[in-house]
């Protein structure tokens, strides 16, 4: 994979974020010469490697783009010039003007070839187009963008090799960071496992959220149910067929009943 992290590179490197964060808040707890000291300082640098590869990878892709698609400008430019200057001496040489035509297709390997045949056909009347108004360096500043433009296409493809390169660097900082994080759950664990504000802490920390929430069913709360040998008040219904109120639920069943939640984050450890 070449590209930028996928939305589950993502959501593992901001999970270390947090842990990294964490560690840093409860230096107290985990100084830097015991285990959890150590495996935190390598979250951090796990977050710090992803950092620097991903930043690579951007400045690779970028920098690629935009020397070849100025070079590209560049050629397409003096193609033009050169196209529209001769369209005097083409009306009486028809296979000139057949030459000097413009490509129709945009692809890069396209361009480039119809470049070289523009190069032979204006070096032939390299002294016509000086007399029409060409600048008399023109083709020996037209060739040098060519030659350009061919060199940018080699270099982007080498800086693809860049962007896998970073891409790799920053698979392996991830794979890192989750061994170093599987391990903090049981150094944490067994450090603050007593503390339930700081271990709350620690597995809001430490869960992989992708963000999305999803809606619980409502729960149906049954009515209680009156003990057996106990007379009810409840009359029967009148003429009409209509009772009174149901029996509604105890305080205390209210109370135990589950409470549903609008807010389940999907947890993406087990995919690591």
């Amino acid at each position: 994979m070449e590209g930028p992290m996928t939305k589950t590179d993502r959501v593992r490197y901001e999970m270390l974020l947090r842990v990294r964060d964490f560690g840093a808040s409860q230096g107290a707890a985990f100084p830097g010469s015991s285990k959890g000291g150590q495996t935190f300082a390598r979250v951090a640098q796990a977050v710090a490697d992803i950092d620097a590869h991903d930043t690579a990878r951007l400045l690779a892709a970028h920098e690629g783009r935009r020397a070849k698609t100025a070079a590209r400008r560049d050629v397409r430019r003096w193609m033009l010039a050169i196209a529209m200057t001769a369209r005097d001496l083409t009306r009486a040489t028809p296979e000139l003007e057949k030459t000097l035509r413009m490509p129709r297709r945009s692809s890069e390997v396209v361009l480039l070839g119809a470049a070289r045949s523009f190069l032979e056909a204006a070096a032939r009347i390299d002294n016509d187009l000086v007399d029409l108004g060409l600048p008399s360096t023109f083709l020996a500043d037209f060739r040098e963008a060519v030659d350009t433009f061919e060199e940018q296409m080699g270099a982007r493809r080498a800086g693809r090799g860049a962007v896998a390169a970073a891409r790799k660097g920053i698979d392996t900082a991830l794979a890192a960071g989750m061994n170093a994080a599987r391990t903090l759950d049981v150094v944490v664990t067994n450090t603050v496992g007593l503390d339930p504000v700081l271990f709350a802490r620690w597995q809001r920390d430490r869960r992989l959220v992708d963000g999305r929430t999803r809606g619980a069913a409502p729960v149906a709360i049954p009515p209680v149910q009156p003990a057996v040998g106990t007379e009810t008040n409840t009359p029967p219904a009148d003429a009409g067929g209509i009772g009174h109120e149901p029996v509604q639920p105890s305080p205390q069943a209210l109370a135990l009943a589950p409470v549903p939640t609008s807010d389940t984050p999907l947890d993406l450890d087990k995919a690591s």
